[in-house]
């Protein structure tokens, strides 16, 4: 069943009226006004009968942080303490041998190009591992904490490294363009104890080695938003591309495949107006709009109704009309997910349907396989996938 973006989940779910959140925040040149034909959701738990397809639990009992799908093959599974591989799909998975002594929840990242090159953060610096995780060599050592690091699919050879303090009232930005042999310091900052370093995205273009987009600052609770930044020269200097209405774009996929100047962002308003919402852009960046959103929830209405985030978003670069996006309810801003949903459109938004039975665990993350049969969603109680028409 699909409906449309303004009736999107009408009729399978509880729909609550929508309250409006507060307007202050900073608006950019392309502004990014929701019009009044976005979607606005509330949900609840929904099964739907007569699905051909329906999402297969493959394990680990275990939250998974993050999916890894290179495109040399295997899928990788990141949680709080692991790194998993499998080599069949999800159906069966085995561990990576990682580096210590590492922290809970310490920056792990696969090469997108070869399953074989992995980085792990230690409590004594960046390592690289070249073997599948059987060596390790430390290539930033270092007592800060790698907040993000960033390969570039375009040149694998190029990474970004931004790392923080204890208290993330320092901040540093790196750059290689050897695979971490060396690295030039690209920014530094030193914030006092006025506000802490948050890096909510760092996403290099997938196919120009020189561009990259960033969300990235020293937040305090005054903050509401902040814009998509983006670097045309590898991270040295940056402009402002997008500036969500009291939002922070936390995810950002497109840049390649048969549209390569489609870009598509999901951002999550700031947790006291609650809601989000996904744009979509047809020029490279140039213009933005919205074509599924989420307003209410958080605590600055008053509204009772939950509060949907975003936690995965991914598309096909072959066919790039299919997007999808998977969404996270609570009921309490201050309290655990609810439930996740896994929302999919073969029209670039026009129209959505709730894809597999739902609902799910806190989704993490979204992935789709590399020959495009498989969607994977990382989630709070192990790895999903469901096959797709």
């Amino acid at each position: 069943m699909i409906s449309t973006r303004r009736g999107f989940l009408r009729g399978l779910v509880a729909a609550v009226a929508a309250t409006a959140i507060p307007t202050s925040g900073r608006w950019s040149p392309v502004a990014l006004a929701a019009t009044a034909d976005s979607a606005t959701i509330a949900v609840t738990p929904v099964v739907r009968a007569g699905q051909a397809a329906d999402w297969e639990p493959l394990g680990p009992a275990a939250s998974i942080t993050r999916l890894f799908t290179p495109a040399s093959g295997p899928l990788f599974a990141a949680t709080a303490a692991e790194l998993l591989r499998s080599d069949d799909a999800g159906a069966t998975w085995t561990q990576v041998g990682l580096p210590g002594p590492r922290r809970e929840n310490a920056a792990i990242e696969v090469d997108p190009t070869d399953h074989r090159v992995i980085f792990a953060d230690t409590d004594d610096g960046l390592q690289r591992s070249d073997d599948d995780g059987s060596t390790w060599t430390t290539i930033f050592p270092t007592t800060r904490k790698t907040l993000t690091l960033a390969i570039s699919p375009a040149d694998p050879n190029t990474l970004y490294l931004a790392q923080g303090s204890g208290q993330f009232v320092d901040f540093w930005f790196s750059r290689s363009r050897d695979r971490g042999a060396t690295w030039e310091q690209l920014a530094e900052a030193h914030s006092g104890a006025s506000c802490g370093w948050v890096v909510y995205l760092l996403t290099p273009h997938p196919t120009d080695p020189n561009r990259l987009f960033r969300t990235a600052d020293c937040y305090a609770g005054r903050n509401l938003s902040d814009d998509l930044e983006e670097s045309r020269d590898a991270g040295t200097t940056w402009h402002k591309t997008a500036s969500p209405r009291t939002a922070y774009p936390k995810l950002i996929v497109g840049g390649s495949g048969v549209e390569p100047a489609r870009l598509i962002m999901a951002a999550d308003n700031d947790f006291r107006g609650g809601g989000s919402t996904l744009f979509t852009s047809p020029d490279d960046g140039a213009t933005w709009m919205p074509i599924l959103e989420n307003q209410g929830g958080g605590t600055m209405t008053g509204a009772k109704e939950p509060s949907v985030t975003i936690g995965g978003l991914a598309y096909n670069p072959t066919s790039p009309a299919n997007v999808y996006v998977g969404m996270n309810s609570k009921a309490d801003p201050y309290k655990p997910v609810d439930f996740g949903l896994v929302n999919a459109t073969n029209d670039g938004g026009a129209t959505w349907t709730p894809l597999g039975t739902q609902p799910l665990k806190q989704i993490n993350g979204l992935a789709l396989g590399i020959d495009g049969r498989y969607l994977f969603a990382a989630t709070g109680d192990g790895v999903q996938r469901i096959m797709l028409g």
